[in-house]
């Protein structure tokens, strides 16, 4: 094992002690299909005004929902867009999004708009969510649906080509976004595929997940595994990257999502290859016709 799967495994061993009541599904591991909470979903989006923090209101199938997007840089009509969706738990939100797309340090001549999911206003909201599995597939499900909506709205607006990324959790979204609407002119899924089943059952991850019988192990795939939607994807506008050393996002059983689509591969491991935020950068700009020359090394 090298140091790159290693930090993935110290990782979740980490995370055992602060959810050792807290386990994923732990209540409950029952929930209709993904299809079904898609359908379900009904937001209240408010219209995009420029910079800022918009809260939505939402139903679902799981109950009242609370995503929300934040406009950091608003350059108007006739620029690239893109939205970026946050990973599991993130901590602020927005953390990851800065990272990658530091717009006050680097100029990125876009749009830049950030997702925040469902049941994401802090930890403590995010680890009583996930006791019902059902409450962590209306989270995926709204998280999709809110980037239509928007996705929607910014083509009316004219604006430019609208990318849809995001790591990990993130990269899970903008992916069931491309199965089930695939309205965006591109995606950049960075560390993720289409069998979120596999991640939450088949790797080292599954040390933090509740279900150990095979019936509830069957519940969460059916619940969780939209892959056969994305096949029928148009596979031409996804620009996927994943690390080789995963020891979450399985790189051989991820990659296999994507038919014959090349993807881009780090020699990194899920920790390391979220810490490499410059080529990541370049990789999303790109995908949005946007040029990184200039770009300065990160430290």
């Amino acid at each position: 094992m090298n140091i790159h799967s290693l930090l993935d495994d110290l990782t979740v061993y980490s995370s055992l002690a602060m959810l050792a009541k807290t386990r994923y599904f732990r209540d409950d591991h029952s929930s209709a299909d993904m299809p079904a909470h898609l359908a379900a979903i009904e937001l209240d989006v408010p219209p995009i005004v420029g910079v800022g923090l918009y809260e939505v209101r939402g139903r679902s199938l799981a109950g009242e929902v609370d995503p929300a997007f934040r406009v950091a840089q608003w350059r108007g009509p006739g620029h690239a867009t893109i939205l970026y969706h946050h990973g599991t738990s993130e901590n602020p939100y927005d953390m990851s999004f800065r990272y990658i797309l530091p717009f006050r340090k680097v100029e990125i001549p876009a749009n830049l708009i950030v997702l925040r999911a469902p049941f994401n206003r802090s930890f403590r909201d995010f680890a009583a969510s996930i006791a019902r599995l059902e409450n962590y597939v209306a989270m995926m499900a709204t998280s999709a649906r809110l980037v239509e909506e928007l996705v929607r709205r910014l083509h009316d607006q004219g604006a430019g080509p609208v990318v849809v990324s995001g790591t990990s959790l993130g990269g899970f979204i903008a992916n069931l976004h491309h199965a089930h609407y695939g309205s965006a002119d591109a995606y950049t899924p960075l560390l993720a595929g289409a069998a979120m089943d596999a991640v939450l059952l088949d790797t080292i991850y599954r040390k933090l997940v509740a279900i150990q019988d095979e019936r509830s192990a069957h519940d969460l795939r059916r619940a969780l595994n939209f892959e056969d939607a994305f096949s029928r994807a148009d596979l031409t506008k996804s620009y996927p990257v994943l690390a080789r050393h995963d020891r979450y996002i399985d790189y051989e059983r991820q990659a296999r999502c994507y038919g014959g689509r090349s993807v881009r591969v780090l020699e990194k491991g899920h920790v390391t290859g979220a810490l490499s935020t410059r080529f990541l950068r370049q990789h999303l700009l790109a995908a949005a016709g946007i040029s990184t020359d200039g770009d300065p090394p990160m430290v």
